[in-house]
């Protein structure tokens, strides 16, 4: 199962045309068997996404679809969520004049997963207890340890301001 997304795409007016007008989405089925997909078309108004696309389609094995949305708003996305990973959907916008829009153009690839992906691995080993400020303290006196052993006195300017062309505020010459 596969949940997609083309994140927003933005379609505001340049110089008084929007670029994208439709919105063409193209669906194929590779697996051996029918396959579902459902199709969740938004716009942006204001600060709220408003749902205007909801369609679910059954796709029989080989079977490939075209469906074509209005797309003149400011903002819009399209989500899928398919019954398989065999299910290849791509995406693109149309102007005007029917000409595909080059920055609104989606390949499988490039549309995006929906929340987790993946299988969840092994547990690690169990972490240090304690607070924050305890193990940030920790971490702290581990860390000047470490400067003092390699005799690093980083931070202080202790030996530098000895030294020709060294200043203690700058530590540059």
């Amino acid at each position: 199962m596969a949940n997609l997304t083309t994140g927003l795409i933005e379609n505001t007016p340049v110089a008084g045309v929007r670029p994208t007008i439709s919105f063409t989405v193209n669906i194929s089925n590779d697996s051996a068997s029918t396959e579902t997909v459902q199709i969740d078309g938004y716009y942006v108004s204001g600060t709220t996404k408003i749902q205007n696309v909801l369609e679910q389609i059954n796709l029989t094995s080989g079977a490939a679809i075209t469906r074509v949305y209005y797309a003149q708003f400011n903002e819009f996305e399209y989500q899928f969520t398919t019954s398989t990973d065999a299910v290849e959907i791509s995406a693109w916008g149309k102007n005007a004049a029917g000409t595909l829009t080059t920055a609104h153009r989606l390949v499988p690839a490039e549309l995006e997963p929906i929340g987790a992906t993946g299988t969840t691995g092994a547990t690690g080993a169990t972490g240090a207890t304690g607070s924050q400020e305890q193990r940030e303290r920790q971490e702290q006196q581990e860390h000047n340890r470490s400067d003092r052993s390699n005799g690093s006195n980083r931070g202080n300017g202790s030996n530098r301001s000895n030294r020709p062309g060294w200043s203690v505020n700058s530590g540059c010459r």
